[in-house]
């Protein structure tokens, strides 16, 4: 996934992290697993679920990663998860849904919700999105 996020951020994307956990849960794993937030880091953002008004499948925390990153334009948004709640946000937000089969979701699973593409894990973003 570090790869990924390398080579999206290496294009000029910003990477984010709209994450299910609290703030006191999403923090201790980030960094435990060397991933840091912000300028020059793997991550430009993350957005827990205790820091907007209602978590997933709620739009907010996409929508405040849009926030915090610049972005203002929804067609310009890929969001790629492994839940069922990741895809009714990214729907609910407006934004390009990607189904990830590394969770808890399996092909079968992630057709019968509305989705733009589906990918065998993060590491295959890069290839959708044409960057080497």
């Amino acid at each position: 996934m570090d790869d990924a996020l390398r080579a999206l951020t290496a294009a000029g994307n910003k990477d984010g992290l709209a994450n299910g956990y609290s703030r006191a849960v999403v923090d201790p794993r980030l960094s435990g697993r060397g991933r840091g937030v912000g300028d020059g880091q793997i991550l430009d953002a993350v957005v827990a679920s205790d820091e907007v008004a209602a978590g997933r499948p709620a739009p907010h925390v996409i929508h405040r990663l849009m926030e915090l990153t610049g972005v203002c334009d929804v067609r310009r948004v890929l969001a790629a998860g492994d839940t069922v709640n990741d895809l009714a946000a990214a729907r609910n937000a407006g934004v390009v849904a990607a189904g990830v089969r590394t969770g808890e979701l399996h092909r079968a699973d992630i057709d019968v919700h509305p989705h733009i593409h589906v990918l065998g894990g993060v590491r295959d973003i890069p290839g959708l999105l044409k960057i080497s």
